[in-house]
């Protein structure tokens, strides 16, 4: 059974769980659309911090590379 929350035609109390529950449905749409927001930034981050660490790691081959025909050069 639900009880209704004094102060927000949306809110009611489950009596068995004694838990709070938003009825808006256009509440709940936009959290949904806000948290696959955040998840999707986050996702967007993850991506791009491991494309520089794959350049990084890219950058410091070619630099070994680099030194490895320097050497090369300088000795013969």
């Amino acid at each position: 059974m639900f009880l209704k929350v004094e102060g927000d035609p949306s809110l009611v109390r489950d009596s068995s769980t004694m838990a709070i529950l938003n009825t808006n449905g256009t509440d709940y749409e936009n959290y949904i659309r806000r948290r696959q927001s955040l998840m999707s930034d986050k996702e967007q981050l993850a991506n791009q911090a491991n494309e520089i660490n794959n350049l990084k790691q890219d950058l410091s081959e070619i630099k070994q590379m680099l030194s490895a025909l320097l050497h090369d050069r300088t000795k013969g």
